[in-house]
């Protein structure tokens, strides 16, 4: 693991070439958050499976971030690659559409990482030419304090426009009281069996609900906005969270380990233009 440590905080990011074995198909390889340990406190992110589970890429632990975009994704037949961004060529094994990483878990060949450390801060940057796109990626993981930044820029090279679409996942622990989050705009949360709007406006969790299963839902935005979170956290109280967009979708899922949230950011990159975007974790008050 590569490290960033503050007073308060130790940061583990995945190093692309030596912890390898962590990584598959589904999540950017560059600036991967795996975990945060609070000096005093311990562990502050947890995942599908920490810490009594037998870990798996796909599912990934920590605070992860993920580019949906998969190119040629969909016109790509079986044994043919696409390219997932900040992965690499990923082998296209399911004619399941459309493409995800849980189902076409191969990596041809995983994407080549600089990295460059200094100080509180640890930059890392791959490139990808690909049939009719060539675009560059810079990730920028930060820490001051107890504060934790995570910055992705794209550049796109290619004569083609660049249809952007990824989320950050960060895997908080299992809230014991299981009212979770509240969101600084309004949201509605549709009819289901596992998430309800308390009275004061958090997101809940029903106790009558098997957890062990997991469940995705989507999020109603009624009114967005730059995406603001506050998280209950066991151990720090709670994880204040900002991104510097509006998400254009709001899904969370939670199992009996973790629950988190995954606010999108969608945008078309034009050729010839650079775009960057940040989100940041705040732990403690």
């Amino acid at each position: 693991m590569l490290k960033l440590q503050s007073d308060e905080l130790i940061v583990d990011i995945v190093d692309p070439y030596a912890d390898r074995h962590l990584l598959g198909s589904r999540y950017c390889a560059g600036g991967y958050i795996f975990q945060v340990h609070d000096k005093q406190e311990g562990d502050l992110f947890s995942g599908p499976n920490f810490p009594d589970g037998s870990f798996s890429p796909f599912d990934g632990q920590g605070a992860p971030e993920v580019f949906v975009t998969a190119l040629n994704g969909d016109v790509a037949k079986a044994g043919e690659d696409v390219l997932v961004p900040g992965v690499g060529r990923v082998t296209r094994t399911s004619g399941t559409a459309p493409f995800s990483a849980r189902s076409n878990p191969h990596v041809a060949e995983f994407s080549l990482w600089e990295i460059e450390q200094r100080g509180p801060g640890i930059v890392m940057r791959t490139g990808h030419v690909f049939d009719k796109w060539d675009i560059s990626i810079v990730r920028s993981v930060l820490l001051s304090g107890n504060a934790l930044t995570s910055e992705t820029a794209l550049l796109n090279k290619g004569e083609n426009a660049f249809p952007l679409r990824w989320f950050p996942h960060p895997f908080f622990p299992y809230p014991a009281g299981r009212v979770a989050c509240r969101f600084g705009f309004p949201v509605a949360v549709p009819d289901n069996a596992g998430y309800f709007l308390n009275d004061r406006g958090w997101v809940e969790m029903n106790p009558r609900f098997e957890w062990d299963k997991g469940l995705y839902q989507p999020l109603i935005l009624e009114q967005p906005a730059l995406f603001t979170a506050r998280q209950v956290h066991p151990l720090v109280n709670a994880v204040l969270v900002s991104c510097d967009y509006a998400p254009s979708f709001l899904p969370v899922w939670a199992n009996r380990r973790t629950f988190s949230f995954e606010p999108y950011l969608e945008k078309t990159i034009d050729s010839g233009e650079e775009f960057s975007w940040k989100i940041e974790y705040r732990f403690g008050e």
